[in-house]
């Protein structure tokens, strides 16, 4: 814990976020996604029973008693290859814009013309390239930046 906390702490003043409002909320919520991380491994707070029951399970799609040595090898690395693929698969989701806005630009496709449409699609481009900073908070009152 002491290595995360210097780490953060480095991370806050290397790139002048100490007074960053919405880092110091998320250091204080801490205890809430700090146990996602073990052993270097992001597993989205699934505690070691449900990754154990998990694994069982693909395993048991992939794997039997009847298995000689060579099947099973054979088996265990497509069971490899199908995993690294989808972890790919989901890295590539994560990546792609928001699904929200696909789904907007396919509807602003069917209504402009295809000059009009790439308009609309460069700035919707730009709106998911903002960043959005908290300015000030007044009461019910907030302004971002």
């Amino acid at each position: 814990e002491d290595s995360f906390l210097s780490s953060w702490q480095h991370m806050l003043v290397k790139h002048d976020l100490v007074q960053n409002e919405w880092l110091t909320d998320l250091f204080n919520e801490r205890e809430k996604w700090a146990l996602a991380y073990g052993r270097d491994k992001f597993c989205a707070d699934i505690i070691t029973t449900q990754r154990s029951e998990s694994f069982i399970s693909v395993l048991k799609r992939y794997l039997n008693s009847q298995l000689d040595l060579l099947r099973f090898l054979e088996h265990y690395e497509r069971l490899v290859e199908d995993q690294r693929f989808a972890e790919l698969d989901e890295d590539c989701k994560a990546n792609e814009p928001s699904m929200l806005y696909t789904h907007l630009l396919r509807e602003a496709a069917k209504v402009y013309t295809p000059n009009v449409f790439e308009i609309v699609r460069k700035e919707a481009m730009m709106v998911l390239d903002c960043d959005v900073d908290r300015l000030s908070e007044d009461g019910s009152i907030t302004e971002y930046e």
